[in-house]
């Protein structure tokens, strides 16, 4: 993509976040299963990976804006990782309705109102961005194992918080604990992996994608100068 597609792209990504979390914030019915309204909607590791991915693409498109302003190539490397790391995590906030949430809710509720964003565009969007954006420089494959953080520190509150206050509706509100702790558990287990293939999918993606871009732009001008 051209620096002036990255920055739009990005640009919407960040508004439809922030659009769909006030559509969340303010609504008090019609967001679909897994919401509430007002600030506790930020329980869900969904909306805060969203959030995180809507900051991820603001840094990109000022990032980027500005060396189009300034002519210079290139973007900062924690601009690149940043969006890496959140694209991994909306990432499998997709595939856990796709494969988990949407067979066991259905999937018209996960979808509606908020949630058509957050659960589908958005992750959508960010994994297409940041496969096709030509900016910046690969990823290596150690970033693959931090993409894994986020989720390992969301679980890490998610089980002491049941362990502490009990297992109930208002701890184990995604329900990964009612087939026992060693299920749930397992569950966790799963999804870190599932965060880590995600990594190692997006980070696989973009070199292909940077890769042919630069073996047509190399076409190109051999073919002007020939």
């Amino acid at each position: 993509m051209s620096r002036k597609t990255t920055v739009l792209i990005n640009v919407l990504i960040a508004l439809m976040v922030a659009a769909a979390w006030c559509m969340m914030l303010f609504r008090t019915d019609g967001n679909g299963a897994l919401s509430v309204r007002g600030f506790g909607s930020l329980r869900y590791f969904t909306v805060l990976s969203n959030l995180a991915e809507g900051a991820a693409a603001g840094c990109c498109a000022v990032a980027v804006g500005s060396r189009l302003r300034t002519g210079r190539e290139g973007v900062p490397a924690w601009t690149v990782t940043f969006r890496f790391i959140a694209a991994a995590s909306t990432a499998l906030t997709f595939l856990t309705v796709t494969f988990f949430l949407g067979p066991l809710y259905g999937f018209a509720t996960m979808y509606a109102g908020a949630n058509f964003f957050f659960h589908l565009i958005v992750p959508l969007t960010a994994a297409a961005a940041f496969c096709l954006d030509g900016q910046g420089e690969d990823v290596p494959f150690r970033a693959t194992l931090p993409a894994v953080l986020p989720m390992a520190a969301y679980g890490a509150f998610y089980l002491g918080n049941n362990l502490i206050r009990g297992i109930g509706p208002d701890t184990d509100w995604y329900g990964f604990l009612n087939w026992g702790w060693p299920t749930g558990l397992i569950i966790f287990a799963v999804l870190m992996m599932m965060t880590w293939g995600a990594a190692v999918c997006l980070r696989a993606l973009r070199i292909h994608a940077r890769r042919r871009l630069a073996r047509r732009a190399s076409a190109e001008r051999n073919g002007q100068n020939f």
